[in-house]
């Protein structure tokens, strides 16, 4: 069975980190701090890695503040809220599994983000598995965290389609032998994936 392997962050869930702190903040400065803290320094990513004790990421998030601290607490107790459901999500993936291809997600995402918003991945019930990084430790577009998805399922890399919004992560996937395509937005790239489909099984 050939297999299809979605990211989820921006592909099959909405993330929007600015809108979501203008949701809670109108002071531009305390959105500036908060995303220094969360993206410039590194500590999402080290986050969705998940090798260090979220209680560790809090204090670090806490201390690069910049004075901060209570719109840090806030941002980060509510932080399931940025993210949200693409309503296309489930149905999409039912259409490929009645397809006959096996469903998958490989995506850099944290234990603290999927408990802050389980609701948001009410679609991974239909899926046939997949790897969070969290879970393993790695961060695409590490050659290893494919080569994990890759063993874990007996997987043969020509026969998968990994679908990913950073073209830097579709590089690692093509690294591994598998095919990739760039997901931009859904009404965009689903014609592009048929397309590609139709040459696969031709």
């Amino acid at each position: 069975m050939k297999t299809i392997v979605f990211d989820i962050g921006r592909v099959l869930v909405k993330f929007d980190w600015r809108t979501y702190l203008q949701s809670l903040f109108a002071d531009e400065e305390a959105i500036a701090a908060l995303s220094h803290a969360f993206w410039e320094i590194g500590l999402w990513r080290e986050m969705d890695r998940g090798a260090i004790p979220q209680e560790h990421i809090y204090q670090a998030l806490i201390e690069h503040s910049q004075g901060y601290e209570d719109q840090m607490k806030l941002a980060y107790d509510r932080l399931g809220e940025c993210i949200g459901k693409m309503d296309y999500a489930k149905d999409w993936i039912r259409e490929l599994k009645e397809c006959g291809y096996r469903v998958l997600y490989l995506s850099n995402y944290s234990d603290y983000l999927i408990e802050k918003n389980r609701e948001a991945l009410s679609f991974l019930e239909l899926m046939d598995g997949g790897i969070f990084s969290c879970h393993v430790k790695l961060l695409k577009p590490d050659l290893k965290i494919y080569e994990a998805l890759l063993e874990k399922y007996s997987l043969v890399p020509s026969d998968c389609l990994f679908l990913d919004d950073m073209p830097v992560n579709i590089l690692g996937a093509k690294e591994c032998g598998m095919n990739g395509i760039v997901f931009t937005t859904y009404e965009e790239t689903r014609p592009k994936i048929e397309t590609f489909l139709e040459r696969w099984e031709a």
